[in-house]
């Protein structure tokens, strides 16, 4: 039973190895078996046997050694290791050179040298399998072979050509065109990414179109693209034309991108300086006052500024108006002068250069007088590429002409019937025309005044100061001015007023003089007789001032005495009222009490009348000196003086610190006194009289007064009072001798004692204002000059 299954699985395992022979002996990759050091060849199966080109029967039992004796140098260590280590060989792309098909052919193999163990473990062989890749290999060579003739070409290119890979922008390749625009050598470059390389890529928008690149694996090409460049020798600009070529592979995919790069700056950099140079030409020619005009080699306009179109009053046509950009030409005889020969023309024609006079006209029928420049312009090599005209407009420069002629004709008959001597000077006085008038009056020759010289009319006493002022005023530039005299032609002279006046260009710079010489002769003895009789008035005038002081001193000296004499009756009227008033009042009737103080208030109005008679004639007297006086002591005293007044009134005065200056004494203090007395006599009924003195400095030119000096400073003292007031209108009438603003019933008062402060304050060259309102009280402004030796 046993011997049965035995058999069995001995004929299953045959039938399995027969199927595993016939497999192997079919597999579509080389297979044999080597046994033992010698490498015997147990088994190859037919692939192999195809590959070595060899018989089975002369191969199989054999050392593979001898049938293949030029792979044991090759292999023989290997198949060793493998023998010694049991681990398996795995080999790529052995070059074999093997016989087949009766040639020797050189081939490729991919191997795998695995150990045969034997049931034990033991190692008893090889096993080699052996996949020819000698296509693959044939074609990876000649593509590496292609890519190496290709970066060859890239590296050798005149165009600047760079690889770059991937999203990051991996530098694979870039040859010396492109490492020149970069200014970097190739070890700094490749492998790198390009922002690391080129980190100022990062705001150019370079870097966006390549990723558009590799997105959409489209090509992207730009001109003329700027882009900036650091390198070791700092920043620079290129002008750029490139193109962004996507690279894709066999699976469609873009795996990066090719960049060509052409150099244009140098280019671009001559277009735009011709471009700047066209514009300058172009910006000159408009910023030229005068017209100008090109036309080509066929006449035809191709170039005008702004002052041609306004010397035209049209716009021409580019390339389709020829000569002229004018409505007509004429000839100053007014004759028509066809474009076609006009002198542009002319000048391109015949090559040569034109200057001539002409009239340009306008679409209105309007003439402008031009000169006309037009030359040929020629290339570098000579030769003519057109015409450029140049025209001034001289229109009012001829109008001005005509109309300076005509004016100095009309000067000349003028100046010629005119009585006085008209004449006129260059700029450094050289005389060069007189009026015949001139002439007439010397009974001279036009020739023997300008051979011999002008100055023999002249009086030999006026001779030397006539030439010194003429001198001066032609050197300076001031107008000449001299009475002289001139010699007639009866040999009497004549006194003359001669003036000159320069006259001036735009610049301010002298052209010529203009004279004139009147007769003042009659006028000159008039005021010689006039003198005569001004003299004997003055003497008349010194003798009445004379008496007229003395007059002022009598009767001042009369004001004096007469108001002495005059209070002597008063006293004795005044001590027999008294008396009558003591002893005999009780045997008045009441009428007769009544007439009685009528005369006792008369009394007493006429001696005040009297004393501020002599207050005022006493201000009139100067004689005393200024001393140097503390005005806030003075200002005490006159308040010790009227205390009575201002104790019945309960008058209150307020100060602030007053000045020390150069008065006279009783003087300010009668001011004082008067204006403080003023001001407790027109009290508010009812009301405490407030008196307010304040002190300060004021300039004189901030003096709305006629007499005051700019040039001073004046101590500003103020008086302001709370009383009645009176109206604005009244401000100059109060300080007026005997001027009363009530009636002597309802104010008592003399109307003299304002016309005393006002004197005080002009004997001390000073000024007095008052200024009020109707029951706002008054305010007197005194202005005294501050005396510099204080």
């Amino acid at each position: 039973m046993n011997s049965t299954n035995n058999f069995k699985d001995g004929q299953t395992a045959a039938v399995t190895e027969k199927k595993f022979q016939n497999a192997v002996m079919q597999a579509p990759v080389g297979m044999v078996i080597l046994k033992g050091k010698d490498m015997v060849v147990e088994m190859a199966n037919n692939t192999y046997l195809s590959l070595i080109d060899i018989d089975a029967n002369d191969f199989i039992g054999k050392s593979i050694y001898q049938s293949l004796p030029d792979v044991k140098q090759r292999v023989s260590h290997l198949f060793d290791h493998v023998l010694s280590t049991g681990k398996p060989y795995h080999g790529y792309e052995f070059e074999f050179t093997i016989n087949r098909y009766g040639k020797k052919e050189q081939t490729y193999f991919n191997f795998v040298y695995q150990p045969l163990r034997e049931e034990d473990n033991t190692i008893s062989g090889i096993i080699v399998i052996a996949t020819e890749v000698t296509d693959q290999v044939r074609t990876r060579k000649a593509f590496e072979q292609k890519e190496t003739q290709f970066r060859k070409l890239v590296s050798q290119s005149p165009i600047a050509m760079a690889i770059l890979r991937g999203h990051d922008h991996v530098i694979e390749i870039a040859n010396n065109a492109m490492l020149a625009i970069w200014r970097k050598d190739l070890a700094e470059v490749e492998t790198k990414t390009l922002i690391s390389v080129f980190p100022e890529q990062e705001g150019q928008p370079f870097i966006g179109q390549l990723l558009n690149v590799l997105n959409n694996g489209i090509t992207h090409t730009e001109s003329e693209a700027l882009a900036i460049v650091n390198s070791h020798d700092g920043s620079r600009e290129y002008y750029l034309d490139y193109e962004y070529s996507p690279l894709i592979e066999i699976d469609n995919t873009v795996s990066g991108v090719m960049v060509t790069v052409t150099d244009v700056t140098e280019k671009v950099l001559a277009r735009k300086k011709a471009e700047l140079a066209d514009k300058r030409y172009s910006d000159l020619l408009e910023m030229l006052p005068v017209a100008v005009f090109t036309i080509d080699t066929e006449g035809y306009l191709d170039l005008y500024n702004q002052a041609a179109l306004k010397l035209w009053d049209r716009v021409p046509v580019k390339n389709k108006d020829k000569w002229c950009g004018s409505h007509g030409l004429y000839t100053l005889d007014k004759v028509l002068v066809p474009h076609e020969v006009c002198p542009m023309a002319t000048a391109l024609k015949e090559n040569r250069a034109i200057l001539t006079e002409a009239y340009v006209e306008r679409p209105d029928g309007t003439l402008r007088h031009v000169i006309a420049h037009p030359q040929p312009i020629h290339d570098a090599n000579g030769n003519v590429t057109g015409a450029m005209n140049v025209l001034i407009d001289i229109t009012e420069r001829k109008e001005a002409e005509v109309a300076l002629t005509a004016s100095e004709e009309k000067f000349r008959v003028l100046a010629n019937f005119m009585p006085q001597f008209i004449w006129t000077a260059d700029a450094n006085g050289v005389l060069n025309y007189f009026s015949q008038s001139l002439f007439d009056f010397t009974g001279l020759t036009e020739e023997h005044v300008f051979t011999n010289g002008w100055l023999e009319i002249v009086h030999p006493d006026d001779r030397n100061k006539n030439m010194e002022l003429w001198m001066e005023s032609v050197t300076t530039g001031k107008e000449f001015q001299f009475e002289h005299r001139f010699k007639r032609a009866d040999g009497n002279y004549l006194w003359q007023l001669t003036r000159a006046i320069p006259q001036r260009d735009n610049d301010g710079n002298i052209q010529m003089w203009v004279g004139t010489s009147t007769d003042i002769n009659d006028r000159i003895l008039f005021l010689d007789k006039l003198q005569e009789k001004v003299d004997e008035r003055t003497q008349t005038l010194k003798l009445a001032n004379e008496n007229l002081e003395r007059l002022n001193g009598e009767l001042t000296q009369f004001a004096y005495v007469a108001s002495h004499d005059l209070q002597e009756p008063l006293r004795k009227i005044q001590t027999f009222i008294s008396r009558i008033e003591d002893t005999e009042w009780d045997n008045l009737t009441a009428r007769g009490k009544d007439y009685f103080s009528r005369i006792q208030k008369s009394s007493g109005r006429t001696q005040q009348l009297i004393l501020d008679l002599l207050a005022y004639t006493r201000a009139n007297k100067t004689e005393e000196h200024a001393v140097l006086t503390n005005l806030n002591e003075l200002l005490h005293k006159v308040k010790d003086d009227i205390s009575d007044s201002l104790a019945k009134s309960n008058a209150v005065i307020t100060r602030t610190n007053l000045p020390v200056m150069k008065v006279i004494n009783f003087q300010i203090e009668q001011l004082f006194t008067n204006i403080i007395l003023n001001a407790i006599k027109f009290t508010k009924p009812g009301e405490t009289p407030v008196i307010a003195i304040n002190s300060g400095i004021i300039s004189g030119e901030l003096l709305d007064i006629k007499d005051a000096d700019t040039n001073k400073d004046y101590h500003h003292i103020t008086i302001q009072d709370n009383g009645i007031g009176f109206e604005p209108d009244q401000s100059e009438r109060i300080f007026l001798v005997f001027q009363r603003l009530h009636s002597k019933e309802s104010y008592e008062g003399t109307g003299i004692g304002l016309s005393i402060c006002k004197r005080i304050a002009e004997n001390h060259n000073g000024f007095i204002t008052a200024s009020s309102r109707p029951g706002e009280g008054a305010l007197f402004n005194i202005y005294l000059p501050i005396e510099e030796n204080l």
